[in-house]
């Protein structure tokens, strides 16, 4: 469907025209030149001579000075010359684009230039008419309704637009520049504060990171030396065992111990049921899969399989407070504590059978502070992944139970007061994420104040802008 060319349709505003301003048309006060291609085929057509301009060329807006792609003086002469103080226009494919041409220069066929008369109209003023919503909802409105939208250059010059006295032009100009100027250093002040939050974020991170370095180093809490040392507790607790325990203390707080992982606790996985079987994936029954964990408590899954799916495969169910930890691709080293009873597939590592040697929690922030060290004991092609033969030779420090309740309470204590911290940063950033499209239409009210004539005042002592239209007929008779 194609919009018809009405008069309603090219008509810049129905509201009542300001004193000394007058409605024509785009033809009225320039030329308008549609930009072309010269060959590609031709190499010697490009070079270093000349800008040639395409839509994503236009983004500088205000101050378009270079382009991506240049002609050669030889390509210049299959091109069409679109001197400086030009205002550009895209009229294919993304409508309504803008850019106000500082050097001489070409374009290609989506753009449409305007070389207005500056005896008449400022290139400036120009510039801001055809970014304002009027003329902008005019362009979306003439354009033809096609698989590629465009406004071909015969409708593009019959475009209404506002001219008032040359000496408001200028008015004008000064002001929206002055406002513009104050919006864009606003803005600037904001995206350094985005830019400050971001870098907030990271430190708040690494605090935590120094925070569990601390921690199992045994310099965030203080020793009691009446704390029933690590080694007597986890001796008591392997006395009935026929394997060696093998434990060390070196460069560790007295009590402490460091022991593998197996010495305090099982691992095992779970398995996947066949996607071949549709009924299997039709149950009631949780099953939790690596991408799901986000070093938080898990109260649902977004699977759930059904007893047939359980009973078939290597899927397993764990029970309410199992700590859980990835093993595979992206999400490798990252945690999750079941609030539910659950199965999980075979890229998760369940941690069982803890000895009372050894804090739940205690272990939980462990395994955070040693996923880096886990991920670069990974292996594999392009996703790392670990093994639980790797995890359970994992060396964790064991401090006296007593004493790891107090580290464990430290952490969480801490790590509150940086939760509480990230969620007012998260909150803030959130506001400003809205700030440019406020911005947008802080601008777009501006601009359109501006052309209905409500920006500046008008002078009387003006000279009126029929006037100089009856001038420019004259220079053209």
């Amino acid at each position: 469907m194609k919009y018809k060319n009405s008069k309603k349709e090219l008509e810049f505003g129905k509201e009542e025209i300001p004193e000394g301003w007058v409605r024509t048309t785009i033809e009225q006060i320039g030329i308008v030149v549609t930009g072309n291609t010269p060959s590609k085929k031709d190499v010697s057509l490009y070079g270093d001579h000349i800008p040639f301009f395409k839509p994503t060329d236009l983004n500088s807006g205000y101050y378009v000075n270079n382009s991506i792609d240049q002609l050669s003086k030889k390509g210049l002469s299959y091109a069409r010359l679109i001197p400086k103080n030009s205002i550009m226009v895209t009229s294919i494919g993304s409508i309504g684009k803008v850019g106000f041409n500082r050097v001489d220069g070409t374009t290609n066929q989506q753009i449409n230039s305007i070389i207005p008369d500056l005896d008449i109209i400022l290139a400036e003023y120009l510039y801001f008419v055809c970014i304002a919503p009027q003329f902008q909802s005019m362009l979306l409105l003439n354009t033809s309704s096609t698989t590629l939208p465009i406004i071909n250059k015969s409708k593009f010059s019959k475009l209404n637009i506002l001219i008032p006295p040359l000496s408001e032009q200028k008015r004008i100009v000064q002001k929206i520049e002055s406002i513009f100027s104050q919006i864009d250093a606003a803005k600037e002040k904001l995206e350094r504060l985005a830019l400050q939050i971001s870098s907030a974020s990271g430190s708040l991170a690494q605090l935590k990171s120094s925070v569990l370095k601390q921690a199992f180093e045994g310099k965030l809490v203080q020793q009691d030396p009446n704390d029933e040392s690590a080694e007597i507790l986890l001796k008591k607790i392997h006395k009935d065992s026929k394997n060696k325990l093998e434990f060390e203390n070196e460069g560790l707080p007295d009590g402490w111990i460091r022991t593998k992982m197996e010495n305090v606790c099982k691992t095992t996985s779970g398995g996947t049921p066949s996607r071949k079987n549709s009924d299997y994936y039709d149950g009631k029954i949780p099953w939790l899969k690596s991408g799901e964990l986000k070093d938080v408590t898990i109260f649902e899954t977004e699977e759930q399989i059904s007893q047939a799916a359980l009973d078939n495969s290597n899927a397993k169910m764990f029970p309410k407070d199992t700590i859980l930890m990835a093993m595979y691709g992206a999400t490798i080293g990252k945690l999750g504590i079941l609030g539910i009873t659950s199965s999980t597939n075979q890229a998760i590592c369940a941690f069982l059978d803890i000895k009372d040697t050894l804090n739940k929690s205690f272990l939980f922030y462990f395994l955070l502070s040693s996923r880096r060290k886990l991920t670069n004991r990974g292996f594999g092609g392009a996703q790392n992944n670990i093994s639980q033969t790797i995890i359970k030779n994992l060396p964790i420090p064991i401090p006296p139970l007593i004493e790891q309740k107090r580290i464990v309470s430290k952490i969480e204590s801490i790590f509150a007061k940086i939760d509480a911290r990230q969620k007012d940063l998260e909150k803030l950033e959130a506001q400003l994420k809205s700030v440019p499209e406020s911005i947008n239409m802080l601008k777009s009210s501006i601009l359109k104040l501006a052309f209905e004539g409500k920006l500046v005042p008008q002078d009387p002592n003006d000279e009126h802008a029929s006037i100089l239209l009856e001038k420019l007929k004259l220079k053209k008779a």
